[in-house]
């Protein structure tokens, strides 16, 4: 019964297998309740909206790109997404107008300090 709201499966948003790096891959359930507030935070916090561009360099079986994608349908704004020739070629900052992307540190770090400074990191950055 679809009306029924004490209904634990229809608080369920999305379901993601894990890596299983720390023993064997299982499938958790995401419930509304729990990535909501993350992503009206993020949208908050960076005051995204339909005029902003996320650049999603995570894969999409990974948590990084659902929050990518929820935050941009809840934010209106463009979800960019890149040909993996282009994944760590700074140029992708030069003409996209990327105002938010998120990404792990290792990753970041491999477009090169000095990618990072004189082209990702600029004064004249898009970036939020």
């Amino acid at each position: 019964n679809f009306n029924d709201t004490d209904n634990p499966m229809l608080k369920i948003c999305y379901a993601i297998k894990t890596s299983g790096t720390s023993g064997t891959k299982k499938t958790v359930h995401v419930t509304y309740s729990s990535i909501l507030p993350n992503i009206t935070s993020l949208q908050r916090i960076f005051q995204l909206d339909h005029s902003d561009v996320i650049l999603s360099m995570s894969p999409i079986s990974f948590d990084p790109f659902i929050a990518d994608l929820f935050l941009a349908l809840h934010s209106g704004c463009a979800l960019m997404f890149i040909d993996n020739s282009l994944r760590f070629n700074p140029i992708i900052f030069d003409a996209t107008g990327v105002t938010y992307m998120q990404m792990t540190p290792t990753l970041f770090q491999q477009f090169g300090i000095e990618n990072i400074q004189q082209r990702i990191l600029n004064a004249n950055s898009t970036l939020k």
